[in-house]
């Protein structure tokens, strides 16, 4: 197995002022702002100042919990001074009577920095602090402290990642003109250099997210027959490499030392490492020498740092149907820092499709929208629009995973493998799994990312197809992190609200604005027509209107798809008489506005018959199994739509269609023929 999404290790927020409701500290606590950082305000009492916490585990990977604190002493804490009081901390499980690690340090007048020892593996559900004096050693009341965030910190050293160990040979074969040898206790590999020969395959391991370089001990030594070239004109070259070398990961080369010196060597590409090359480069011509010897230590990468990742489910069913967790599930694991964006997806697929056309196969299309525009297109939920599509705009990119393909194959505008986005693929026992990352700055310029204050768009579009033999749309099942459509790939309007939190952390903003009121709502009927027609304008909402719901006094009739603009339609097969009809806008994520009225009446003289725009119908209506259609031929396709505006079903060349599986509701159908595009609504029962 290449990796496993643990592989990125996070330190872990105990507790956060910044996020902590108030509502939930104890007796004599406030959160504070001081500085632009927000603090827990805690007036001391005794050993009673506790702060219960959401539950964390501790592991083995933990070694201290810290946080900043500072510390005020009161009127009435019994004479103590400062200086006569521990700031005393204490993480614990209280529903164990469990101490994780406990301590106490000198008190301080300004912020401070503390470090606590993590004694047990356990879980945490609070956090004790007080004052302790150091005379008789009991806890004082009255004093104030102030804490910041509490955090367990994961003790995973860099060398973590090695990936070459003089030590440890194993899955090692050294080539010839390598042995290993004990130099001040510490073991190297002696390398006799033959050009740009010497290589040392390694045991296959993926660059982490967040590695930056690689780093090595080296020492040169000139032989006889280099050439003529003094150690001053030689490099020490060092390189890693995927397995057959088509891929660097890193490269680059330094002046050469008679004695052992640190090499760092910057990581440029993301990939599967799988060999380590070394040479001597001299700097006259630039080749590489031969008899030279090169002394190495342990190879390993560099993690810059560890970022928690925010997880979410691919879940929004939008096309087809998903039979059971095996047929399809998914996650995507995201973090950020400044220069790029991380990704982990996790897929169970009990069936992997990867010929075909790239869309209609199983494939991941990853949406961003950069400075979060909100770019609608129109019309609403309409089909795809050949480049350039007016609802992107140069900061909204489209990306697309097809497992066991390279990157390049799909993505050749940017984000680009040349623009700093990079893949790795693994199948898995149950499925398969994508990292992929991609630096920021080739998805917009001057990002300058702000804590809880930048927004970016972000969504995701998962297909599914089973049947290798049929690869089509009718086959697929699609899910969305939240689009409630299959059109994100032509709709900014659709993406998440993605803000950028602290620790590389995301969280979702939720629309919770409902649409104003259609305005203008206006309605009349040509005599001996049957049927009303209705204009209204476009409704005003914080993102886009998705569709309005037409009623027929409180009976829904008819959904019609947002347009920019004049919004119009007809209600048809009217008998003579006044109606009442009442119009809705629908967001993109279901919110409804209040309704909008307008009286019609429509006039039928005496024996004439009215025309209809067709002579659509649906029955039985309410349904409960099997909905037919009659009054239109030649039909191409049926959807069946929610009243929010996703799709639920659709099915091809037939005039019936099984809704037993439903809910119970209303739904909307829409029905494409050879000469035309209706629209209908029903009930299942």
């Amino acid at each position: 197995m290449l990796f496993t999404v643990s592989a990125v290790m996070a330190d872990q927020v105990v507790f956060d002022p910044a996020t902590y409701d108030p509502a939930d500290l104890p007796a004599g606590a406030t959160i504070v702002d001081i500085g632009g950082t927000m603090y827990a305000q805690i007036v001391l009492d005794g050993w009673n100042s506790l702060i219960d916490v959401d539950d964390v585990i501790v592991d083995g990977g933990s070694s201290i919990f810290s946080m900043d604190a500072k510390y005020a002493v009161g009127p009435d804490n019994g004479g103590f001074t400062i200086d006569q009081i521990n700031t005393f901390l204490k993480l614990a499980n209280f529903r164990t009577s469990t101490e994780i690690g406990a301590a106490g340090a000198a008190s301080s007048s300004d912020f401070t920095h503390y470090e606590v020892a993590i004694a047990t593996e356990d879980t945490v559900t609070g956090v004790q602090v007080a004052g302790q004096e150091t005379t008789s050693w009991g806890a004082v009341a009255g004093d104030t402290l102030w804490i910041g965030r509490v955090v367990i910190e994961k003790n995973v050293p860099y060398d973590e990642y090695v990936v070459f160990d003089p030590s440890n040979l194993s899955g090692v074969i050294l080539p010839d003109g390598m042995e290993i040898v004990n130099i001040g206790d510490v073991d190297y590999c002696q390398i006799v250099l033959n050009g740009w020969g010497s290589s040392i395959a390694v045991p296959e391991m993926v660059v982490p997210e967040l590695a930056t370089d690689f780093t090595m001990q080296a020492k040169y030594a000139v032989g006889p027959d280099n050439g003529g070239y003094t150690i001053d004109q030689i490099n020490t070259f060092l390189k890693l490499a995927n397995s057959d070398f088509s891929v660097e990961i890193g490269a680059a080369g330094a002046a050469s030392s008679a004695d052992f010196i640190d090499y760092t060597v910057p990581i440029a590409a993301w990939d599967v490492i799988g060999n380590v090359q070394v040479a001597g480069q001299q700097t006259v011509s630039w080749g590489a020498v031969a008899g030279d010897t090169l002394w190495i230590g342990k190879v390993s990468l560099i993690v810059d740092e560890y970022l928690t990742t925010s997880d979410f489910s691919i879940a929004n069913v939008v096309v087809g149907a998903v039979d059971s967790p095996e047929d399809l599930t998914a996650d995507v694991h995201i973090s950020w820092d400044a220069d790029s964006l991380y990704m982990v997806f996790t897929v169970v697929d009990d069936s992997i499709v990867n010929t075909g056309a790239s869309y209609q196969c199983d494939n991941i299309e990853v949406y961003f929208d950069m400075d979060n525009s909100k770019n609608i297109h129109y019309p609403r939920n309409g089909s795809w629009v050949a480049n350039p599509d007016p609802s992107y705009d140069a900061n909204d990119w489209q990306a697309r995973l097809v497992p066991g393909v390279d990157y390049s194959v799909n993505n050749t505008a940017r984000p680009s493998p040349t623009s700093g986005a990079r893949q790795v693929y693994e199948e898995t026992a149950d499925g398969y799994t994508f990292i992929f990352n991609i630096a920021i700055d080739s998805l917009i310029e001057g990002f300058d990312p702000k804590i809880d204050t930048t927004l970016i768009g972000f969504d995701v579009l998962l297909s599914d197809n089973d049947d290798a033999a049929a690869v089509n749309d009718a086959n697929r099942n699609q899910l969305t992190l939240n689009s409630p459509t299959d059109k994100p790939y032509n709709d900014c309007s659709l993406f998440a609200t993605f803000r950028l939190a602290a620790d590389g952390m995301f969280t979702v903003i939720p629309d919770e604005e409902a649409p104003a009121a259609p305005g203008n709502l206006a309605g009349s009927s040509e005599i001996n027509s049957g049927r009303a027609s209705l204009t209204w304008d476009e409704a005003v909402d914080n993102i886009a209107v998705m569709s309005y719901n037409v009623y027929n006094g409180t009976t829904l009739v008819k959904s019609v798809y947002g347009t920019e603009g004049t919004v119009s339609t007809n209600v048809n097969d009217l008998a003579a008489g006044d109606y009442t009809f009442r119009v809705e806008a629908v967001d993109n994520y279901g919110l409804v506005s209040p309704r909008s009225s307008v009286d019609v009446t429509v006039e039928i003289e005496v024996g004439v018959e009215p025309t209809t725009a067709d002579q659509l119908r649906l029955y039985p209506n309410p349904a409960n199994s099997v909905l037919t259609l009659s009054g239109v031929q030649d039909v191409l396709e049926i959807q069946v739509i929610s009243i929010t505006g996703s799709v639920i079903m659709t099915v091809h060349n037939t005039n019936s269609v099984n809704v037993a599986d439903l809910n119970e509701g209303i739904y909307l159908i829409k029905i494409r023929t050879t000469e035309n595009v209706y629209s209908a609504t029903f009930v299942k029962e």
